[in-house]
């Protein structure tokens, strides 16, 4: 009876530790991915949350604490850590679901881009592209990495017709151009002509300049392409998750 016993809690501590393995795994791969991403100075990576990494370290602690749980507290320390990270992760569902459920941008008629506000997204999305030392290493980012580059090099001569039909990026949208409802003369599709003495009531319209290292990366709609990007990349994790 005994013998039965034991080895029906060496199949139970076999299972456990194959179940907490696989999940120090998925998140350890996702952990690193999310590494690689930041160390490559991703604008999207500076506004990165290291949330898997605590989930990764419970994980780690459990998958060692199931290989040698061989007494009651080591046992009740697994149990603890494999709960923590299930509830660790539930409410970084919640929370992600919670500041990426709004925004999305407007659609325009006859056009197959979209604009974006900021004040569409979540107070929380809003903070953090509007502090000021954050947004200066986004803008930084994206200027290094030539987010306007298809829009100033490979769309230079299309016409503005063509310009519309164009289904840019929320970054592409935000950043690089300026919005339709500063009704400048179109050049190209990262050059236009400002109207003289006229009075705009959005502030974008005076944000914006035609140096390749100005655009609209100082403009509101700006802060709402990262933030839309941004929240597409933490929706996607979040699926990813469950």
């Amino acid at each position: 009876m005994r013998r039965v016993d034991a080895d029906a809690d060496a199949g139970v501590r076999a299972c456990s530790a194959a179940v907490n393995c696989i999940v120090a795994l998925v998140m350890a791969i996702l952990g690193t991915v999310s590494l690689i991403k930041y160390q490559g100075g991703h604008y999207e990576q500076v506004l990165h949350v290291p949330i898997i990494w605590v989930a990764l370290a419970f994980a780690v602690i459990s998958t060692f604490l199931s290989c040698y749980a061989d007494v009651g507290c080591l046992m009740c320390a697994n149990g603890c850590c494999s709960c923590l990270v299930t509830i660790f992760l539930f409410c970084f569902c919640i929370f992600a679901l919670s500041v990426t459920h709004k925004g999305g941008g407007d659609k325009l008629p006859g056009i197959a881009y979209k604009e974006y506000r900021l004040e569409d997204y979540s107070k929380w999305l809003q903070h953090k592209v509007n502090n000021t030392k954050m947004w200066t290493k986004i803008r930084k980012c994206l200027v290094r990495r030539h987010a306007c580059k298809k829009m100033t090099r490979d769309w230079a001569n299309i016409t503005l017709q063509q310009f519309y039909t164009k289904r840019l990026s929320s970054i592409e949208s935000g950043c690089c151009k300026p919005s339709n409802a500063c009704n400048f003369s179109y050049v190209s599709p990262t050059n236009w002509t400002t109207t003289a003495n006229s009075t705009y009531t959005n502030p974008d319209c005076h944000a914006w300049n035609n140096d390749p290292n100005i655009l609209c990366l100082d403009c509101q709609s700006c802060k709402a392409g990262v933030a839309d990007k941004y929240k597409h990349n933490w929706f996607d994790g979040v699926q990813a998750l469950t």
